[in-house]
């Protein structure tokens, strides 16, 4: 057999050549599609269970809600073990099943016997499925910088901005947050006010519960149309929970306002992120598990219509940046003197910082800059060292309007 392979490599050894270097010309071009990751996962087909109580301590969270969750759990079909961990305010469940088992299958069937298992827990505890995803997926880090905003801005910019367009990206399942305050709306009650009126916290927190819904109603006919009716009753501003009924003493009214006051805080600090000494806010992109991490990382978000800036390589700071997209309108660019008729808007982005040195580059690239970017709190730092070029902008200016 071996003989009659090497007759015939000699006797047609252009062919041989051809047929080899065709294989070889194959291999280079599909080299670089091959899904090759910089770390192979190797870690089991899992689902896990993330239940939360934040008023249990680790004893009193083994006992009413990691047991019941795994003795619902323990006569799965294809289930290899079940593990889990009981800490303060928080258990986690983690079931392996074999490896041939579909892992959507698996949740699937851990979410039907979840539904079973949660009549049987506190009441207020509702456990849930954690990611679809591994150890190994934490495939990108960033932080979000920005001269002049705080940590609680920073930190909404990235609840609010950064991570639902990260999450349009192929391939990314969730994007954690860490550091920074988390923005919320507190009621801050006098306890001796309370007391003097009689009232309870749960009475106030029920009363902040019932006067922040819609209610809707039936129609009435009109003329031949449909007029909907509906009460509207969520809260819009600090001073609509100021409003809020509490109770009423011989007809007068208790307001949230009379027994305390209303203001913007951040929840409770467990922990904070630094970048080289600093405090920051950072986020962590978890890759979907059976994607290439090499693939997913190079992938771009979705971007806002009208948005500008990419993120690069080495450089993952974010700030806010007004964004003017202009529409020019009978512009006679043969004749120096035409007037040119521009339709501004403006758009909140997030996008990368961009460095103080390109900001040359940066200013002449603006198709629409007026007097008031130059004042903005965000280009101060960009314009200042570079005045000349601002003030030669001002004069020729392409917005009709005066921003200033």
């Amino acid at each position: 057999m071996i003989d009659r392979i090497l007759q015939f490599s000699i006797r047609q050894r252009v062919l041989v050549v051809a047929v080899t270097l065709g294989v070889a010309l194959w291999g280079l071009y599909t080299a670089p599609s091959l899904p090759i990751d910089a770390v192979p996962d190797i870690t089991t087909n899992q689902v896990q269970i993330n239940t939360v109580a934040p008023a249990f301590a680790p004893l009193e969270m083994e006992r009413y809600v990691t047991f019941p969750i795994e003795v619902a759990m323990s006569n799965l079909p294809n289930k290899e073990e079940v593990r889990s961990l009981s800490q303060f305010g928080l258990s986690q469940v983690t079931i392996t099943f074999k490896d041939n088992v579909d892992l959507y299958l698996a949740r699937q069937q851990v979410l039907e016997r979840l539904i079973a298992a949660e009549r049987e827990l506190p009441a207020g505890v509702s456990p849930e499925l954690g990611p679809v995803s591994t150890g190994l997926g934490e495939i990108f880090q960033f932080t979000v910088e920005g001269e002049g905003h705080t940590l609680m801005e920073r930190r909404t910019l990235l609840d609010w901005q950064i991570k639902p367009q990260l999450r349009t990206v192929p391939g990314v399942i969730e994007v954690n947050s860490f550091g920074g305050l988390e923005k919320q709306y507190e009621v801050l009650i006098d306890p001796m006010k309370l007391v003097s009126f009689g009232l309870s916290l749960r009475q106030i927190i029920d009363a902040l519960q019932k006067n922040n819904m819609n209610a809707g109603g039936a129609y009435f006919e009109r003329g031949g149309e449909q007029t909907l009716v509906r009460a509207v009753g969520l809260v819009q501003s600090p001073s609509d929970v100021e409003n809020v009924v509490v109770s009423a003493e011989h007809g007068t009214p208790i307001y949230i306002r009379d027994i305390g006051t209303v203001g913007i805080g951040a929840q409770v600090r467990q922990g904070a992120s630094t970048r080289n000494g600093r405090e920051t806010v950072m986020g962590m992109v978890m890759l979907l598990k059976g994607e290439n991490s090499r693939e997913v990382a190079g992938r771009k978000a979705a971007a806002p219509p009208g948005s500008k800036g990419t993120p690069r390589r080495g450089d993952h700071r974010a700030v806010l940046r007004p964004d003017r997209t202009c529409s020019e309108h009978g512009a006679n660019s043969g004749k120096k003197s035409s007037r040119r008729r521009t339709a501004c808007r403006s758009r909140s982005v997030s996008v990368s910082a961009p460095d103080p040195r390109r900001a040359d580059s940066f200013l002449r690239n603006s198709r629409c800059y007026a007097r008031g970017d130059c004042r903005d709190g965000v280009f101060r730092n960009l314009c200042e060292p570079h005045e000349p070029r601002c003030n030669r902008l001002r004069a020729h200016r392409r917005c009709g309007r005066d921003h200033g």
